[in-house]
Parts: structure tokens; sequence; C-alpha cells
């Protein structure tokens, strides 16, 4: 009995370990390249910084709001004092929901060195928005594309296309 006792004692343990282990890897995803680092922290947090520059987000369901920028050349912080979204619509002013969340590393081509982009897809009332978020390696400079789609029947290939 002793021993059965023991055995189960050691699953769980085990099984709250793993638990664990895996809300720590949901709470905190990153990506690093050269010196260009992307961090989500918390689900709540996003953090895309390199040598040169670091621009602090609360990720808001992804509407994005911008928490402060820093020069890192200079040690210049620019802290926002918005708590509204960085990108706002007339007529759009309910609440966003997280669809996608994505960050990787754009390979070299001929045309371009590689980079670092984040995608982030979120909805407002039917109105599909995409923010893609690009971080080159010892650039000053955080770049930003939105695109935006009405929903229509949802279909499977919706999300990809935008």
């Amino acid at each position: 009995m002793d021993k059965f006792y023991n055995i189960m004692i050691i699953r769980l343990v085990t099984l709250l370990f793993l638990q664990l282990a895996a809300f720590q890897l949901v709470a905190e995803t990153s990506i690093c390249y050269r010196d260009c680092i992307v961090m989500q922290k918390g689900g709540d947090s996003l953090v895309v910084e390199n040598s040169q520059i670091k621009r602090v987000y609360h990720l808001n369901q992804g509407n994005l709001i911008t928490r402060y920028i820093q020069n890192k050349t200079n040690r210049f912080v620019w802290q926002s004092q918005s708590e509204s979204p960085d990108m706002s619509l007339p007529g759009y002013n309910s609440s966003s929901a997280l669809v996608s969340f994505n960050s990787y590393v754009v390979a070299e081509s001929s045309l371009r060195e590689a980079y670092v982009e984040v995608e982030i897809i979120y909805d407002i009332k039917k109105l599909l928005i995409k923010r893609v978020i690009r971080l080159y390696p010892e650039s000053p400079v955080v770049g930003m594309i939105s695109i935006s789609r009405a929903i229509c029947p949802i279909s499977d290939g919706m999300i990809n296309s935008l």
C-alpha cells in the first residue's frame, strides 16, 4: 500500500511540475536573432529590442498600446502617458480579441538582409486587423505595418489571406 501511495505522489508531483513548465512557456515566449530580441511576457507585455532601440507595448488583446521607447545610444526614454491603443478607427471603440500572435526570423534574400518580424492579428467587431512589427539588426527603428479586412462569413483561409 505504501509503495502504491508513493508512486501516486511522485506522479502527482511530476504532473504539477509539467503544468508549471507549460504555464511558464506560455507566459514568456521569446525569439533572438543577432542583436534583435522579441519577448512576450506574461501574455500582457511585448518587448521588441536590439542594440539601438527598445520598444515596450501593453499587448491589450492585440490592439497594442506603447508603454515606452528607449534610444539605447543616448539613453533617452520616451514614456507614453496614453492608455489608448496606438491605432484607433472611427466607429470601432469596442474591445479587441487576440486571434493570432507569431514571431519569427525572415530569411535574408538578394534584396534585403534578414530581420525579425512579429505578426499580431486581432478582431474588433468583425474587423480583422493585422499588425506587423519589423526589427532589423543594429537599426534604430521599429517598423510597423497595419492591414485590415472585414470578416465575411468565416472561411478557413481568412486569417492567412490578411
